[in-house]
């Protein structure tokens, strides 16, 4: 259904577009459509990484611009596998941008907010508490790159965590979203970023539009945007639906080996 959208269907077909496709196909000796040109320019990307050297030796075709332009058409698609079109995408009635930024940001946001959320309620009653939750001081997931930006989509600053605009965050890249209670007992959120292995952590919250350029934003903005991209059903439901029984079911598949971790804690 998204590949409907004209801003989907100019972009492809673009002369740009259609001239690299060809030029990587006669290179790779394979037909290279763009449901799977991303994993030459992120296989490219990890041997740049690791073995540069063996790389130049033995592709004869790689170049600096080459590459570089691949990634350009690689980070604008990154855009359109996040929901994120700068033309309003309504297909059948449907948004299916806000469709694909539900299944994408969703899940993710739900279950960082509903443990937060426990904790917060435990901190508050102890004596009518999950023990489970009451020893709990941090939640660490393995997620992929491209769960992280999703998170990030969330509050509008998916760009700030990315070398560049579409671009997933690097390798070893990692969030922090910590927990805080005020001395009021009100719940507060702080979210951490570390860009890669090299990097110090730096507060992203400051930088979220609805926390006013604070530190520390009150956790009712965690719950509104977690509500705000809620999907309509729990998420291994959508395996359950048919084409022909819902057009508005889209599916999008998150890998997950990159990690956030949150804490949970006292201010």
């Amino acid at each position: 259904m998204a590949h409907t959208l004209p801003e989907y269907v100019n972009y492809v077909n673009s002369p740009n577009v259609s001239q690299l496709l060809s030029n990587l196909s006669v290179y790779v000796g394979l037909p290279v459509n763009l449901g799977m040109f991303w994993v030459i320019p992120d296989t490219l990307l990890s041997e740049r990484v690791h073995f540069m050297d063996v790389l130049l030796k033995n592709v004869s075709w790689y170049s600096e611009d080459f590459y570089q332009r691949m990634q350009v058409i690689n980070h604008h698609m990154n855009y359109f596998d996040s929901g994120i079109y700068q033309k309003p995408s309504i297909v059948n009635g449907i948004d299916v941008s806000f469709e694909i930024l539900k299944l994408r940001v969703g899940p993710v946001m739900k279950e960082v907010y509903e443990r937060m959320l426990a904790k917060v309620n435990c901190l508050k009653d102890p004596k009518n508490c999950d023990p489970y939750y009451q020893n709990l001081l941090y939640y660490v997931y393995s997620a992929h790159d491209e769960t992280i930006y999703s998170m990030f989509t969330a509050f509008g600053i998916e760009d700030l965590c990315a070398p560049g605009a579409g671009e997933w965050p690097a390798f070893a890249a990692a969030t922090l979203v910590e927990l805080f209670l005020d001395r009021n007992n009100d719940p507060y959120f702080q979210i951490l970023y570390r860009a890669n292995s090299t990097t110090d952590f730096q507060a992203m919250t400051p930088l979220i539009a609805a926390c006013g350029g604070a530190t520390y934003c009150p956790l009712n903005v965690f719950k509104e945007a977690a509500e705000f991209y809620k999907t309509d059903m729990e998420i291994h439901a959508y395996c359950q639906v048919l084409p022909s029984q819902s057009s508005s079911t889209i599916s999008v598949l998150i890998a997950t080996f990159f990690s956030f971790v949150v804490f949970l804690r006292l201010l």
